[in-house]
């Protein structure tokens, strides 16, 4: 009778802390949502009717309201898309469904991994260093930084994204669709693109849809190459003129202007209406897709009989066309993994030989400096990762122990699962408006006042962001538990408490240390919100409450620096940042499977 009564109160405790954690977050989330919308009023009410015609120039800071920056940050998006979508595509489907080798595969996807990781800044870096002489040499213009070299930038950004999402769910395809396809007498090209990518149309889209939002969102990489604000005077010259011009999409828009000197209250309001206004776009446009390519189906053959019949009529009696077909895909699939490694290898290697040579410079700033050095920087990174992840993992936890566990209402599942789908999509930049205005101007979270910066700012700032990739990734975890030995544990009188710890929980632990080595290198990478919040330079104090430069951020710094050596402090700072994404990862692919398989009770009883 007492121990059903300890259980119960155990099982109460559990749910009631748990909804509470939830509506922490909730709150969060919401009052994010409303403060952003706060500090948006007031440039509506300044400006009126001027913020949206194409022809006011807004407090002298930019001309042709909030459509134009709008209008360049989608064009940008789209061509970058036309050019990355078929090539990740391509690649995914060369690697999954064309390679034999499990050697070649498993080092390809972690070396994807790995390079859709990485900084943005670096991208930005290798935009500004290389691409920006190529495109100049071959188009002949008298600057390559430029929208062209933009997309081409992004385009390299957001092809490991595509592949990686994708190869996801190539992995995830049933085998018997392959076999049956196979079976038929039908040739690789034939099984990807006739049957594999028609399954698969839904996950493709959302992949799609999530390197359009990365780049959509994408801030400081932009700053590197885009620094022009005259959108009027550009668009009067033409689609080519615009391609050829440096203006700045929204992303990089909302960090110039946010500090800007001639700027002010209705600046800054401007910056949050801008920021919500490519929030709504992007959740406009994820709800049309969503309803666009409908529910989430099975995937499986559908009809084997259908398609037997399909192809003995139509596919085996054309051998000539039939033979085209595949010769043409393998050459384009082949054409998209030799331009991807190249460019790959060509971005490693400079980072690598660049940042050698900057280590061993006599004029390095790898120590000392009275705290102005890059491991200083790596250091302040390390420790807003560390804090983040302490108050983020908490709350997404419980969480989700609340919504896989103890919600019954399916409504209630489905809109938390939107809601959070919906803040994956924000780009970070945002959050980096609303950390420095809460956390520093409101809250005077800092040592140096209201107009300072401080790192308790970048990591409440921080937190907030990583929360809902956080529950999303810990929810993959619980769903990966076996759902009839859960049932099977309810028949036997398992509390739900108990399910969770001592079934579930022992199970999936691996998982949730791998969300949290992810989740660390997500933050590390991370440089738009450190930039409003945790400020430009470092203390000579080390304190969560004094400012303080990330990885990222330095190199940023460096940009409208006159250092001589402003161009080697970006490259030690991108090369370390490449060891250290190197090493998460391979801790995320390698070691942590082998930790998971590893059998510590056994081990412990056999040393006994």
């Amino acid at each position: 009778m007492k121990t059903n009564f300890k259980n119960g109160n155990h099982e109460k405790l559990n749910k009631n802390f748990s909804i509470v954690i939830l509506l922490i977050g909730l709150f969060l989330i919401s009052s994010f949502l409303v403060f952003i919308v706060y500090k948006s009023f007031y440039s509506f009410k300044y400006y009126k009717s001027e913020i949206f015609t194409f022809t006011s120039n807004l407090n002298t800071a930019f001309s042709g309201g909030i459509f134009l920056p709008l209008l360049t940050t989608f064009i940008v998006a789209f061509f970058t898309l036309i050019i990355s979508c078929p090539i990740g595509l391509k690649i995914a489907f060369w690697l999954n469904l064309r390679n034999k080798n499990h050697k070649i595969y498993q080092k390809s996807k972690f070396f994807l991994k790995v390079f859709n990781g990485l900084p943005s800044v670096i991208f930005g870096l290798f935009a500004l260093m290389v691409i920006s002489k190529w495109v100049q040499f071959i188009f002949r213009l008298n600057s390559g930084t430029n929208i062209l070299n933009a997309i081409l930038m992004l385009s390299i950004m957001a092809i490991p994204t595509i592949t990686n999402n994708i190869i996801q769910t190539l992995e995830k395809v049933e085998i018997e669709l392959k076999n049956s396809a196979k079976s038929l007498g039908l040739n690789t090209s034939k099984i990807a693109y006739k049957i594999v990518k028609k399954e698969i149309r839904k996950e493709i889209w959302s992949a799609y849809f999530l390197a359009f939002s990365k780049v959509m969102g994408e801030s400081v990489a932009l700053m590197f190459i885009l620094k022009s604000q005259n959108y009027l005077n550009v668009y009067n010259k033409g689609f080519l003129g615009i391609l050829n011009s440096s203006l700045k999409t929204i992303g990089a828009l909302l960090p110039a202007n946010f500090f800007a000197e001639n700027g002010g209250d209705a600046l800054r309001s401007l910056m949050f209406a801008l920021g919500l206004i490519l929030f709504i776009f992007i959740i406009f446009l994820n709800l049309l897709l969503t309803s666009l390519i409908g529910k989430k189906r099975k995937i499986k053959i559908r009809n084997l009989e259908t398609l037997n019949l399909f192809f003995l009529k139509n596919i085996k009696n054309k051998k000539i066309i039939n033979d085209f077909y595949n010769i043409n895909k393998i050459f384009w699939e082949l054409f998209s993994v030799l331009i991807f490694l190249i460019v790959g290898i060509w971005i490693m290697g400079d980072i690598v030989l660049n940042g050698l040579k900057s280590f061993f410079n006599e004029n390095n700033t790898l120590v000392g400096n009275n705290g102005d050095s890059t491991l200083r920087a790596l250091l302040n990174t390390l420790i807003i990762g560390f804090f983040a992840l302490l108050i983020a993992f908490p709350i997404s936890f419980f969480s989700v122990v609340y919504i896989s566990e103890y919600a019954i209402n399916k409504k209630i599942k489905n809109s938390f699962s939107s809601l959070i789908d919906a803040f994956t999509s924000v780009p970070s930049i945002i959050f980096g408006l609303f950390g420095y205005s809460v956390f520093i101007s409101t809250f005077g979270f800092t040592a140096g006042g209201s107009q300072s910066h401080s790192l308790l700012a970048g990591i409440l700032t921080i937190s907030m962001f990583i929360i809902p990739f956080m529950i999303k990734s810990i929810q993959i975890s619980f769903d990966s538990f076996d759902h009839n030995l859960k049932i099977a544990a309810q028949a036997l009188g398992l509390s739900k408490a108990k399910i969770i710890y001592k079934l579930i929980f022992p199970k999936i632990w691996p998982k949730l240390i791998n969300v949290l080595i992810l989740m660390l290198a997500k933050i590390t990478s991370e440089s738009a919100p450190f930039l409003l919040t945790t400020g430009m330079t470092n203390s000579p104090i080390l304190s969560l409450t004094t400012f303080g430069q990330t990885i990222t951020t330095r190199m940023v710094v460096q940009l409208n620096s006159a250092a001589s050596n402003a161009i080697n402090i970006m490259y030690e700072c991108a090369l370390i940042s490449l060891i250290l994404f190197t090493s998460l990862f391979y801790v995320s692919d390698k070691i942590i499977p082998k930790i998971s398989m590893f059998n510590f009770k056994r081990f412990i009883w056999a040393k006994k």
